[in-house]
């Protein structure tokens, strides 16, 4: 709970200080959400080089990726007019994981590796209302982002046993669209696809593009 509302604060101060003289009055809103996130495999070259080497020695290899997850995040904003919002979002975008093994005989190897970032953003966004409840939005911005790895290697071969973790911070930019559909006055329900390209460092957590899809519940005042 402490995390949660030192990300909601955030995300206000950074809309008041975007936005320092901006009236309180009805143009306001928070929401919450959550979906499926997903990374690229950018790992894969090297684990096939891996894997082959294992090969040509006669061992037996297996590997297992899970490159999707379960986001969420928490965001406000403030409705500059009927078409254009400012807003702020803090997001953890879960995590991905990747498993190699090798056998041959007695011999065993196995290595496995996470990945997981969060990031604080502020974006803005373009809406399109198609009714009177139902809008199309569009939005960009900047993310600052947390990328965290851990890895960890064992075999009776050698033998050999080693782990470790690091981490990398950095920005890049976001792009958004999705649905808002109005249930009453204070509650809206909002779609949303997001797109985070060049997030984490190629020399300490390995470098991925995230995508994060979610379903939101947003409160108006």
């Amino acid at each position: 709970m402490k995390f949660f509302l030192r990300a909601v604060f955030a995300i206000l101060l950074a809309i008041f200080a975007f936005l320092p003289n901006a009236s309180l009055a009805g143009n306001w809103y928070m929401g919450g959400g959550a979906g499926q996130s997903s990374t690229d495999n950018t790992a894969a070259a090297d684990i096939q080089e891996i894997q082959q080497l294992y090969q040509s020695m006669g061992f037996s290899t297996s590997v297992t990726t899970d490159d999707t997850d379960t986001g969420g995040k928490v965001f406000g904003g403030y409705r500059m007019n009927r078409y254009v919002t400012v807003e702020g979002q803090y997001a953890d975008f879960g995590k991905s994981t990747l498993s190699f093994s090798a056998s041959k005989g007695s011999q065993k190897a196995l290595s496995t590796g996470e990945f997981k970032a969060t990031g604080l953003s502020v974006s803005v966004m373009g809406i399109l209302p198609v009714g009177s409840r139902v809008s199309l939005f569009g939005k960009a911005g900047a993310l600052y982002w947390k990328a965290q790895t851990s890895y960890a290697y064992t075999d009776n071969i050698m033998p050999i046993s080693f782990s470790g973790s690091d981490d990398a911070t950095g920005t890049s930019p976001v792009l958004g669209a999705g649905i808002d559909v109005k249930v009453s006055k204070a509650l809206s329900v909002r779609i949303e696809h997001e797109r985070i390209n060049d997030v984490g460092d190629e020399n300490k957590t390995g470098k991925t593009d995230i995508s994060l899809t979610t379903a939101n519940l947003v409160f108006n005042f």
